[in-house]
């Protein structure tokens, strides 16, 4: 038996959420392959307003497009590897905000004329991750990666990414209702031969200053840059790959707890789109302390497993394509 997941985010009979709510629920994800939510302006859900399945374990996403201050309820569903449902989660309620008083607030690079995104992937040997392979900057590729290199390449190495977006532009970390991230799959020139097309990927918070750059393949990093074994060289990370944690190493590369885990789909054009609680959070903190703003770590869950997820960076030459942090607040971005 699947046990039933229950409803967290947002709270019951919150207040202020928007048309487009991120929902999370709290319980057990170990084996959980699907998940399925529903939102209704009915507590018996004898109709829906909002039906969607996903891959996504604990938190979704809903664009469904809801009516200003109404109410509604939610539930969730989930399911095991071995096709067996959970019952749906007890419904709690939530209200919308007024129409017209959330502004969506986008920061993708060529936007509207923003240019705040940072992004590079590092890569380390899978064999010693402390003395990888190459200790290369790449930060002006048109990818960001995660997981581990195939069999038919000629290093076994691991990849992990960085993201970063200056979000200076907003000011009032209170007015902020709600955020998500949106990355597209995008296959660059190496061509791995895709085995299963799909990762969990974990989203860890930095904790410290780091650097694009612009490297491509061989180029060693140069003052500021980052790579496996570099922060911003010449300073180093704690542990190779961003890898060092609060209460294990003195210096905290990242967060030891996820913000959020999401299914990497290593296909052109797909789109994932991510957020929590805890990610909603962290935007917060960003806008109220820009000085804690060092952005993101994209690790995959299991990187023994041996297929590269590849998605597009915000050099990528189709805008579309870059990495899009959607901020909804009561507060106008002085961007736009």
């Amino acid at each position: 038996m699947t046990a039933r997941p229950k409803n967290y985010y947002p709270c019951d009979g919150q207040e202020g959420v928007s048309s487009n709510p991120a929902l999370e629920y709290s319980g057990t994800s170990n084996g959980i392959v699907a998940s399925q939510w529903q939102i209704s302006t009915e507590s018996g859900f004898q109709t829906f307003i909002y039906n969607k399945g996903r891959d996504e374990v604990r938190s979704h996403v809903a664009f469904a497009d809801l009516q200003g201050q109404t109410r509604y309820f939610w539930r969730v569903r989930i399911r095991n590897t071995s096709s067996v449902w959970s019952e749906w989660s007890e419904p709690t309620s939530f209200t919308t905000l007024e129409t017209g008083k959330l502004f969506v607030n986008v920061f993708q690079d060529g936007f509207n004329g923003y240019d705040g995104t940072r992004d590079v992937d590092v890569r380390g040997s899978f064999a010693d991750t402390l003395n990888p392979a190459y200790k290369w900057n790449q930060g002006k590729q048109d990818v960001l990666r995660t997981g581990r290199r195939g069999l038919h390449q000629p290093t076994d190495e691991i990849y992990r990414s960085l993201l970063k977006f200056d979000l200076t532009a907003l000011t009032d970390p209170t007015a902020v209702v709600n955020a998500h991230l949106t990355l597209t799959g995008w296959e660059h020139g190496m061509k791995d031969p895709c085995v299963r097309c799909q990762s969990w990927t974990d989203v860890f918070r930095v904790l410290r200053p780091w650097g694009e750059g612009m490297g491509v393949v061989g180029d060693a990093p140069k003052q500021g840059e980052a790579s496996w074994i570099f922060a911003a060289y010449p300073d180093r990370w704690s542990v190779p790959g961003a890898a060092g944690v609060p209460g294990v190493n003195a210096v905290a590369d990242r967060d030891s707890a996820s913000l959020v885990r999401f299914k990497t789909i290593s296909r052109v054009g797909y789109k994932m789109v991510l957020s929590s609680s805890d990610f909603v959070h962290t935007v917060r903190e960003w806008i109220k302390q820009p000085s804690s703003n060092h952005g993101i770590l994209l690790q995959a869950v299991d990187e023994s497993f041996r297929e590269t997820m590849n998605v597009a960076s915000r050099e990528h030459k189709d805008t579309s394509f870059r990495p899009k942090l959607v901020v909804e607040s009561l507060e106008r971005s002085r961007q736009e």
